[in-house]
Parts: structure tokens; C-alpha cells; sequence
């Protein structure tokens, strides 16, 4: 997760601001800014720590070419143009009063018991979590379940990423997971960050 963050610095367009503080063999033409890492010493470079130095570090490692705008990301080709229709979010937005939440939980019980009624159905359970100290990485977790039984239960590393992206990578790895089951013909995801799965 964490190296597709890097690389997505190489579709940047060739005057974009973040080329200006890169080393001289990612500016592409453009005048090195003051603070630059093409300014810095190599003393200094190892003492610098952060994302745009993850950057900078990473992106000779891209070997192969790719368009900024891929023609699978237009509009018209996300999962969400094409199968409106069978993606459903079920967002119980604020739960401040009691009885909101008691009301809420006997509604995804209910969701939860005839999922599992159901044969054809995989149910997950997603989450990550981010450190709070930099030097630590993101980590994410998905448990599987098919009828009442669990079938797979992940744990990955995502790298030093953004919250939403960690979340972004659980629901992947789900998803992957549960597509490769047998007769899965419908995902419940559960999880605490729709805006992520929007």
C-alpha cells in the first residue's frame, strides 16, 4: 500500500509543486526549491525522516510505464458507475441517544442472522489502525466468515499510509478474499469507516 503511495507520485504532472522539492533526478525541468532534497547534504538526507524522503527514496524502484489517467479510472469504468445498482451502504450516521443505539444494534443483528442463513453469502469484519508514533506503520485486519463458520482471518502491514487508505486496503483484502470462495454470490462488509468504502 505504502509503495502504490510512492509511485503515485510518478504520475505528477511535470510542473507540479511537489517536483520542486524532490532530488534533481525526479524535478523534471522544474527550478529545485530552497528546502529542496536536492539541496540537502547527504548527512542530512539520513537524518531526514517523512513521506516526501519515502518519495523521493522509492520512486527509482518504478520500473514499468504507466498513463497518469488510466483509461480503467475515467468515468464510466469504477465499480461504482458500473454496478450502482448492486453496491448498497447501510450508514447509521450519529447514534448520540440510547435508544438510536439500541435500535441499531438489534437491526445488524438482524442483517447478521440471515447473512448467515444464507449459502451463498461471505460476511467480513475489516479494520486498520494507524500508530500514533511515526515510526511505526499501519496495520489492517479482515475476518471471514461463510454460513456460521470462519474461513480465512488476515493481518497485513499497509505501510506508512493515511488512515482512509488503511481502510481502503482492508476492504481490498477482503474483497480479494472473498471473491476467490466458492459459491460467493454476495459480500457483507462491516466495518467503522464508510467514507473509506465510498
Amino acid at each position: 500500500m505504502a509503495g502504490h503511495a510512492n509511485f503515485r507520485a510518478a504520475t505528477l504532472s511535470d510542473t507540479h509543486p511537489l517536483r520542486s522539492i524532490l532530488s534533481q533526478d525526479h524535478h523534471k525541468g522544474t527550478r529545485p526549491h530552497p528546502c529542496a532534497i536536492s539541496q540537502m547534504s547527504e548527512a542530512f538526507k539520513r537524518k531526514v525522516k517523512g513521506t516526501v524522503m519515502e518519495i523521493d527514496r522509492h520512486l527509482l524502484e518504478l520500473t514499468e510505464s504507466f498513463e497518469p489517467v488510466a483509461s480503467e479510472a475515467q468515468p464510466g469504468a469504477r465499480l461504482m458507475d458500473r454496478f450502482s445498482d448492486q453496491v448498497i451502504f447501510d450508514d447509521c450516521g450519529s447514534l448520540l441517544e440510547q435508544d438510536a443505539l439500541e435500535a441499531r444494534k438489534h437491526e445488524l443483528f438482524t442483517i447478521l442472522r440471515n447473512v448467515r442463513l444464507s449459502d451463498d453469502t461471505v460476511y467480513c469484519s475489516v479494520d486498520a489502525s494507524l500508530p500514533d508514533n511515526a515510526q511505526h506503520q499501519a496495520v489492517l485486519a479482515a475476518i471471514l466468515y461463510q454460513k456460521f463458520e470462519e474461513f480465512n482471518r488476515v493481518c497485513h502491514v499497509a505501510g506508512r499510509v493515511t488512515a482512509p487508505d488503511a481502510e481502503l486496503f482492508a476492504i481490498c483484502s477482503a474483497i480479494t478474499l472473498a471473491t476467490q470462495q466458492d459459491n460467493c454470490e454476495k459480500i457483507y462488509i462491516f466495518m467503522d469507516s464508510i467514507a473509506s468504502a465510498r
